[in-house]
């Protein structure tokens, strides 16, 4: 949150500006995080982050607990790991709901969405493994300037900062 709040402030005046307003508003604000010597390094990390991030929306088939009105099979069900392991009287009560299954092994699947199984079989595998392998490369890219932020810190507080957030990536 702080580092929210304090990027806001430094780039509160460029939200209107064309891109390389914004850009050179972010520039700034890394030379702050960063000193003036890494800030291109750190901008570069960004950027390489939020271009990751875009990727691995092709993955995000939305928050699947707010689904609510359509997904009742997880609000009123047990949350246990195997749905057919549990007799006909404990499924009773939620069994009604999961109208779309066409039987019982559609009904006890955890991950089929509305007679959907989006992250199932091998289409669903080869989109996985293309967002990773053109998303890789770009936090592997982001991780290289970090650690170059790091190197180039005399602090060794300010440094074990650069390294965490390395650690993270």
């Amino acid at each position: 949150m702080e580092f929210n709040a304090r990027l806001f402030e430094a780039t509160r005046s460029s939200l209107g500006g064309n891109a390389v307003e914004r850009l050179a508003a972010l520039r700034a604000f890394a030379a702050n995080e960063a000193g003036a010597a890494q800030a291109d390094d750190l901008l570069a990390a960004w950027l390489l982050l939020d271009d990751a991030g875009r990727r691995l929306d092709a993955l995000d088939f939305g928050d699947m607990l707010q689904f609510g009105h359509v997904l009742n099979r997880w609000i009123n069900r047990p949350m246990v790991p195997f749905p057919a392991e549990l007799s006909a009287e404990e499924k009773r009560y939620y069994r009604r709901f999961l109208f779309q299954a066409k039987g019982e092994a559609q009904a006890d699947n955890l991950i089929d969405i509305q007679a959907m199984r989006m992250y199932d079989g091998y289409g669903a595998r080869l989109l996985f493994q293309r967002v990773i392998e053109t998303v890789v490369p770009d936090v592997e890219g982001a991780l290289g300037h970090i650690r170059r932020i790091g190197d180039a810190a005399s602090d060794p507080t300010v440094r074990a900062r650069w390294d965490l957030f390395g650690r993270r990536l």
